[in-house]
C-alpha cells in the first residue's frame, strides 16, 4: 500500500492534535508520520507487542499502537501516537478510524489482492506489472505456483481462512476468492521447485480441508480449455463461436440432458476410463462427481492398470464409455491437432482419431487450410473447422497442461514456447 495515502491522513490529523502520530508497517518501519524526519525509521522492537495485542490498543516504550484492519497472525500496518496515557490512546484510536477508512478505499483500487487478480484475469498490461509490483512491494522475479481450489457442490464455498492459515506469509503468498466458490492460492516457491513440490502443497491443502469437514473440495493446476488446440499455437482463439459450450453450465446441462432423455431414456452407467499408472485419477474423480451431482445419473471411474492396456483397449475399439485422451504437438500448427485427431482420414485405426469422428465439412475445411498459400487464410479455415467441432463436440477439451519453468532472479520476460522450452530471445536482465 502506498504510504502517500497514509501520509495525507496523518497530516490532516496533525492539525487537530499536538501528539506525534503516524503509521508503521509489519516490519516496524515508519511509513507515515506527522514528524517527517521520522519516516523511514525502523522500530522493530514494538512489533511483537502489537502482534500479541490481537488488534487491541497496546503501549510499548512510551508509544501507543493499534493495528489497522485486515491483519491475521501478523499485522500489516499499525497506527501510533506518542505517549502512553489516556489522551494518547484516544488519539491513536481516532487515527485508526481515519486510517482504516483510507486503507479500505485504497485497497479497492490498488491493494496486492487486486493486483494479483488483475494479472490472473489478464486485466493489466505487461509493462505495468513490474511498476505496480515495485510500488506494492511484491517481488516479481521469483517462481510461484498457482492453485485453484473449487467446491464440487453448488452452494458450498471454500473456507478461505483454512487456506490462509496454511500460508500466513501475506507478503509473498496470496489467497484470493475468485468467483463463486473458487479460491486461488499464489504460493512463492523455492528456486528449483518442480511438480513434486507443487503436488505436496496441493495435498496439504486437501488434507486441511478434509480435516475441516470439506470432502467435496478439489485442487488443480492448469488452464481451462477454450478450444481444440492450445494457447501456444499460432491462430489460437478463445472467442470462437461455440466456445461457451466448454464452460461449466449446470443449468444448461440439465436442460439438454432432459431433452436427450425425452428422445431416448438413459438407464445405463457412464464410465470414464484412464490409465492408473499416471496422475489422472483425481481429475476423473472430480469429473465423475460433477456429472453425478449435476445430472443425477450413475457415473463412475474405470481405472485401467497400465498405459499400454489402456491404449490397446482404445486401439482395438473395445473400450466402453468415455475415456481420457491427451495430445502433445509435433509442430506449432493447428493442423497438428485438428487433422490428426478429427479428420476422417485419421479414423478407423488409420491415425489418432480414436473416436472415429467423421464430418465432410470439417474434412473439406482442413483440406482448404492445408492448401492455403498464407498462414492467415489457413487459420481462418481452421477456425471454421473448430467451430463445427465446438458445436458437435466429438471430444470435450478439459484443460491445457501448464508448463513448468525456472528462471534466475533478475531475468525478465521469461516465457515458454510450444515445446515447453524457454524463449531465450525474449529474455533480458
Amino acid at each position: 500500500m502506498s504510504g502517500r495515502i497514509f501520509q495525507n491522513v496523518v497530516l490532516q490529523l496533525k492539525e487537530n492534535t499536538d501528539r506525534t502520530v503516524g503509521v508503521i508497517d509489519g516490519e516496524g518501519i515508519v511509513i507515515a508520520c506527522s514528524e517527517l524526519a521520522m519516516i523511514g525509521q525502523r522500530w522493530a522492537e514494538h512489533v511483537p507487542a502489537i502482534n500479541a495485542a490481537g488488534g487491541a490498543i497496546v503501549t510499548s516504550e512510551g508509544k501507543t499502537f493499534k493495528a489497522l484492519n485486515g491483519w491475521g497472525t501478523q499485522f500489516d500496518y499499525a497506527a501510533f501516537a506518542f505517549g502512553d496515557n489516556e489522551i494518547s490512546k484516544t488519539v491513536c484510536a481516532m487515527a485508526t478510524v481515519a486510517l482504516n477508512a483510507a486503507k479500505s478505499y485504497y485497497e479497492e483500487k490498488h491493494d496486492r489482492g487486486s493486483f494479483i487478480k488483475d494479472i490472473i484475469s489478464d486485466n493489466i498490461m505487461l509493462g505495468d506489472i513490474y511498476v505496480r509490483a515495485k510500488e506494492l512491494r511484491v517481488t516479481a522475479d521469483v517462481p510461484r505456483g498457482v492453485f485453484v481450489v473449487r467446491t464440487l457442490k453448488k452452494g458450498e464455498s471454500v473456507p478461505t481462512d483454512v487456506i490462509q492459515s496454511l500460508f500466513p506469509d501475506r507478503q509473498n503468498d496470496f489467497v484470493l476468492s475468485i468467483g463463486e466458490g473458487d479460491v486461488v492460492l499464489i504460493r512463492q516457491m523455492p528456486e528449483g521447485s518442480g511438480i513434486k513440490e507443487l503436488n505436496k502443497i496441493a495435498s496439504s491443502i486437501e488434507e486441511a480441508l478434509r480435516a475441516g469437514g470439506e470432502p467435496t473440495v478439489v485442487v488443480g493446476i492448469g488452464t481451462v480449455a477454450t478450444d481444440f488446440t492450445a494457447p501456444v499455437i499460432p491462430g489460437y482463439s478463445k472467442d470462437l463461436k461455440g466456445s461457451d459450450n466448454l464452460k461449466y453450465n449446470p443449468t444448461k446441462a440439465k436442460e439438454l440432458w432432459a431433452k436427450a432423455d425425452a428422445i431416448s431414456k438413459y438407464d445405463g452407467k457412464l464410465t470414464f476410463s484412464f490409465n492408473a499408472d499416471g496422475g489422472a485419477q483425481p481429475i476423473y474423480e472430480a469429473v465423475v462427481n460433477q456429472v453425478n451431482n449435476t445430472l443425477g445419473i450413475q457415473a463412475s471411474i474405470n481405472p485401467m492398470p497400465t498405459f499400454q492396456e489402456f491404449r490397446d483397449a482404445i486401439s482395438n475399439r473395445t473400450i466402453k464409455g468415455a475415456f481420457r485422451t491427451a495430445w502433445q504437438p509435433d509442430y506449432p500448427s493447428a493442423e497438428n491437432y485438428l487433422y490428426q485427431l478429427y479428420d476422417t482420414a485419421a479414423a478407423n485405426g488409420h491415425g489418432s482419431n480414436d473416436g472415429d469422428y467423421s464430418n465432410k465439412d470439417v474434412d473439406k475445411l482442413l483440406d482448404q487450410a492445408a492448401s492455403a498459400t498464407d498462414q492467415e487464410t489457413a487459420i481462418k479455415y481452421y477456425h471454421d473447422a473448430e467451430e463445427i467441432l465446438l458445436e458437435q463436440l466429438p471430444a470435450f477439451p478439459l484443460y491445457y497442461s501448464n508448463a513448468d519453468g525456472v528462471a534466475a532472479k533478475g531475468v525478465k520476460n521469461f516465457q515458454m514456447d510450444w515445446q515447453n522450452q524457454p524463449i531465450y530471445e525474449e529474455m533480458s536482465k
